[in-house]
């Protein structure tokens, strides 16, 4: 058996291709609306902003009298897809699967809401593979607090965090965990440099947490 790790997962970009939800839910309720949608692109720079700020950026494209109705309209539009879509990277749930099978203490860790994280986890069959589930929406001021909690609760070491933007990365090494950048997500090459390691693919990352708990035996 390998030796076991804490290994903490962003959401946006690591397990959800949110583009497949967030993308439409704006471009449809704008549309409803009257208005112009951004650019997908210009969606996509959001992703792994804290909810704040997301929803800040939502309500700039809006007439401020009806800006928190469709902020609210896009929100619902959001967790509806996110409960009909199939929205998981590929191979996601096999290296869940994988790893709570070997022995490790799986974590979530997100810049979303309440009710955004809980959809992701129920609609997708994940809660049952997570130990402590964590969103900005819990009051945390930023990921690295919330990894921190993580932490704190589950004290199975190497601590391992994954994800794909800089605050990922930045949470890891404030926290002395090891950060392994999902290269297939929402990151630019920079903000992933100082990552430990680096998956291409969802099911990659079993074989760097392989590679990290045969050196911790």
């Amino acid at each position: 058996m390998p030796h076991p790790a804490l290994i903490i997962f962003d959401i946006d970009g690591t397990l959800l291709q949110s583009q497949l939800v967030t993308v439409p839910a704006i471009r449809e309720v704008l549309t409803a609306y009257g208005l112009t949608p951004p650019s997908e692109d210009a969606i996509r720079a959001t992703f792994g902003a804290p909810v704040k700020e997301y929803e800040a950026w939502l309500a700039r494209l809006c007439p401020p009298k009806r800006a928190a109705q469709i902020v609210d309209a896009i929100n619902e539009r959001e967790q509806e897809l996110i409960s009909t879509t199939d929205a998981l990277y590929p191979g996601v749930l096999d290296a869940l699967e994988i790893l709570k099978r070997a022995g490790h203490a799986l974590a979530t860790c997100t810049n979303a809401s309440v009710p955004y994280l809980a959809r992701v986890l129920d609609g997708h069959g994940l809660r049952k593979f997570f130990q402590v589930n964590a969103c900005i929406g819990h009051g945390f001021a930023h990921k690295s607090a919330m990894v921190h909690h993580i932490m704190k609760t589950i004290m199975v070491r190497p601590a391992v965090v994954v994800g794909d933007r800089r605050g990922d990365i930045e949470a890891a090494k404030a926290n002395g965990a090891y950060a392994i950048a999902a290269d297939y997500g929402y990151g630019m090459g920079a903000e992933l440099e100082h990552a430990w390691a680096h998956a291409r693919t969802p099911g990659e990352i079993v074989g760097i947490i392989d590679r990290l708990t045969g050196k911790s035996r």
